[in-house]
């Protein structure tokens, strides 16, 4: 059960880090037996490069209920998803860019090339997995936003605001950001 969790464990941080370019620290990972779920604990996301403040986020727990036989089509089918982010930090640099655009995948160079050759085949080699997901529970218990672009001390504005909702049929990492991020921003 222990080799397990830490398979699982390390298959989700290489994928944070593939995906966003970005360090994930996960304590405990605890994967059932039979069950196609799993928690999560104890997660922080690093920032990217270029940012002073060192987590974009961090979190108690996560938990994930999956479907299995997607996974050999190249899709992740997450049927409910539950973060519980104790504190979202939204950081703009002095550059101007927020830390959250790192969340966005970058086409890969397999994607550009499909684009390139139209009436071909697609090939799922090297391709990413795609993203579907039924029913996703966020809750963000505080949002700190830190402007360094104006130079010096930045500015801070902190919330305390109980973000609770649910977002239902997602399909792609794209979709998933810019659903939370649109309603995250409301907020400000």
């Amino acid at each position: 059960m222990a080799g397990k969790n830490y398979m699982v464990k390390f298959a989700i941080v290489k994928g944070v880090n593939s995906s966003t370019g970005l360090n994930l620290q996960l304590k405990s990972c605890d994967v059932g037996i039979k069950e196609t779920s799993f928690g999560m604990k104890g997660i922080r996301l690093q920032n990217p490069q270029g940012f002073q403040d060192k987590y974009m986020f961090e979190s108690t727990e996560i938990f994930v209920d999956y479907t299995i036989f997607p996974i050999f089509k190249k899709l992740i089918h997450l049927e409910e998803l539950r973060l519980n982010l104790d504190s979202l930090v939204i950081v703009k640099n002095e550059q101007g860019r927020f830390n959250l655009n790192a969340l966005i995948p970058k086409p890969s160079s397999q994607d550009k090339q499909e684009d390139e050759e139209p009436g071909q085949k697609s090939k799922k080699k090297g391709k990413p997995f795609d993203l579907k997901i039924d029913s996703l529970l966020l809750k963000i218990d505080k949002i700190v936003y830190k402007d360094y672009s104006k130079g010096g001390q930045p500015e801070i504005k902190e919330l305390n605001v109980g973000f609770y909702e649910t977002f239902d049929n997602i399909e792609g990492i794209q979709e998933l950001v810019s659903k939370i991020l649109k309603r995250i921003l409301l907020k400000f």
